[in-house]
């Protein structure tokens, strides 16, 4: 039988080493693209190895690691030597001392400030302003929608990430296609700041910021996305 993961260091900087990953089989992390921070598992084998929802990983076989194009690529080449010499998996994590759990982060932006009818100032459109909508579904979901330029509608629902003060949303046309990301934080009293990626990468782009309008001054207009 393989050896036991082990897990060092009491916080907020912990060390996990699991001795070996068995050929073709995943971590079964959920990884935050943005900050590697983990906010789920999709095997519960990775709780065993001694991660915690909320932990951000730092390093990875001494190897500083950023973003996940940095982890995947240095996970291949640590599962690569972990094959071939025996070499274990040493995870870097930092783990804030409080702990962090969704329900928590859930909880801490009120659904209120999020839901409604947001306008923001868009040069490129005939009146000066566009629109966006955020409102919450049946199932308890948060569900952003806006118009493009050439009258087609986006939709996403709108998802905490465990450690961040945002939430994002893949965006599809309603046909289904993709169509990116959006990125949107609180911003202060009755405002919103947002962010956009278009489909196909590139990072997103520059903040816009939003304010609330009444819905009886609301009408369904067409501008540039987020």
């Amino acid at each position: 039988a393989p050896a036991a993961p082990a897990v060092a260091g009491a916080g907020p900087e912990v060390q996990i080493m699991i001795p070996s990953v068995p050929q073709g089989q995943a971590l079964g992390l959920n990884l935050s693209e943005e900050n590697l921070i983990i906010t789920g598992f999709a095997d519960p084998v990775a709780m065993s190895y001694g991660f915690q929802v909320g932990d951000r990983i730092m390093a990875l076989n001494g190897m500083l690691v950023a973003h996940q194009d940095d982890f995947v690529l240095h996970l291949q080449m640590a599962r690569e030597r972990n094959a071939a010499f025996g070499e274990p998996l040493v995870f870097g994590i930092y783990r804030h001392p409080g702990g962090y759990a969704a329900e928590a982060v859930a909880d801490s932006h009120d659904l209120k400030l999020w839901i409604g009818t947001w306008e923001y100032q868009d040069e490129s459109h005939d009146t000066g302003r566009h629109l966006y909508k955020i409102r919450k579904d049946p199932d308890g979901s948060l569900i952003f929608e806006q118009a493009l330029p050439d009258g087609q509608g986006v939709i996403g629902v709108l998802q905490h990430h465990v450690g961040d003060d945002a939430m994002t949303a893949n965006l599809h046309l309603k046909g289904g296609e993709p169509h990116g990301v959006a990125r949107i934080r609180l911003g202060g009293k009755g405002v919103l700041v947002s962010n956009f990626e278009a489909q196909g990468g590139g990072g997103f782009g520059e903040d816009i910021y939003a304010r609330r309008v009444a819905e009886k001054a609301t009408k369904k207009s067409r501008g540039r996305m987020c």
